[in-house]
């Protein structure tokens, strides 16, 4: 199958931060947690070190809820911290028995609450276990974004976009296979790729070649290179726009974007791509409307 992959088109290769400070700078601002995972197959234990708070916002205190889903009710909280330094130490444990059977139908959902004139929802994170490696524990970043779009149930109105991805050697390789499902009046699409380098960093674009819809789908098997060194790869996001290109002026349909920034399953594509060492991640998701933040 690779022997028949194309080269996706690079005429656009190289935007600068200020033409695309939107890509550039999301999340940048939002508070992000430092903890560590890990599971035991032996007692069947999951455990989770919470060590520190990054970014507080303003408030006079605040407090990380824990859940692990689908189980509905929080299971562990820390105390209401008062903001004094940056980033907020805790150094909390949290242990929780999980069947093995079911460690992969778990996500690990922590939600930051502050305390202004009431208290209030500051941001939130999901991953699946499934897409961590909990043996050897791991120490994860992850960016408590206020947006629930992350978190909720996936919608797919939209339609979807199948892609792989694989990290090595300092060469990141992208290969866009196919979109379905897609909405009716859609006859013809591309999309485009964005490999996002935040904090000041470039961004690369590429894009497919344009191919026709038909029964709401279509393939591409169109691939992506970009050199990306092993200290950028770290902080790097991966966008894709799907865009419909039968009329005169190219209508965007929706994106997905993939990175360290990010929350469940587009966390976990990132977190799959970095821990794999010997063959490319492929999954399919829910193509974004092009009004969500990404």
């Amino acid at each position: 199958m690779i022997s028949n992959l194309r080269r996706a088109i690079s005429t656009e290769s190289i935007g600068s931060a200020s033409s695309t400070s939107m890509l550039m700078n999301y999340g940048d601002d939002d508070p992000s947690v430092q903890i560590t995972v890990s599971y035991d197959r032996n007692d069947q234990m999951f455990k989770t070190q919470l060590s520190r708070l990054f970014d507080p916002p303003q408030c006079a205190s605040l407090y990380l809820i824990f859940y692990l889903l689908p189980h509905p009710k929080p299971l562990w909280r820390t105390e209401a911290r008062s903001i004094s330094t940056n980033p907020v130490v805790f150094e909390q444990y949290f242990h929780q028995c999980i069947r093995h059977k079911d460690v992969n139908r778990v996500a690990l959902l922590i939600q930051l609450y502050v305390e202004k004139e009431c208290i209030n929802l500051e941001g939130q994170c999901r991953i699946r276990l499934r897409d961590v490696i909990l043996h050897p524990p791991s120490t994860l970043y992850l960016t408590l974004k206020r947006d629930k779009q992350d978190v909720d149930d996936e919608e797919c109105s939209l339609g979807e976009i199948q892609f792989s991805l694989f990290y090595q050697n300092d060469r990141l390789s992208i290969v866009i296979m196919k979109l379905r499902a897609l909405q009716q009046w859609i006859n013809e699409a591309m999309v485009r790729v964005y490999v996002v380098q935040s904090n000041g960093g470039r961004v690369i674009k590429k894009r497919t070649s344009a191919q026709p819809v038909e029964h709401q789908c279509t393939v591409f098997n169109e691939s992506v290179f970009v050199n990306v060194s092993k200290s950028k790869i770290e902080r790097t996001s991966i966008r894709l726009s799907v865009i419909e290109t039968s009329q005169i002026d190219p209508r965007s349909i929706g994106h997905i974007t993939i990175g360290p920034k990010r929350s469940g399953k587009e966390f976990g594509h990132y977190q799959r791509m970095m821990t794999s060492q010997d063959r490319p991640v492929s999954m399919w998701h829910c193509i974004k409307p092009k009004n969500k933040p990404i």
